[in-house]
């Protein structure tokens, strides 16, 4: 059973990421990389206080939790996580959580 649900938007953060990691380092970089944040997500649904509040989002539900250079946005929902985000840290975070895809 999946343990989490990724929204449209983190959906497409994360067709972006694997894009540019693929045209840098290869498709297969890229695909053990995507993995890595599929198994992060896992790990978030089994103990979801594991990242920290953001406080200044109107959500006061939201949490990140930091995956190498890269913050995973998500929240509880039912018995699941919903993975709202993933962001490069380096980001401004507030701007590009709210931004336009």
């Amino acid at each position: 059973m999946k343990c989490y649900v990724v929204s449209p938007e983190a959906r497409g953060d994360l067709d972006r990421i694997w894009d540019y990691i693929a045209e840098r380092a290869g498709i297969d970089t890229a695909e053990e990389f995507i993995w890595r944040f599929y198994e992060s997500f896992c790990s978030l649904a089994s103990s979801p206080a594991a990242g920290v509040v953001v406080r200044d989002f109107p959500d006061g539900e939201m949490r990140k939790f930091p995956m190498g250079n890269y913050l995973i946005y998500y929240r509880a929902v039912r018995a699941k996580i919903l993975i709202v985000r993933v962001l490069h840290g380096k980001r401004l975070q507030h701007r590009a959580f709210f931004e336009k895809q």
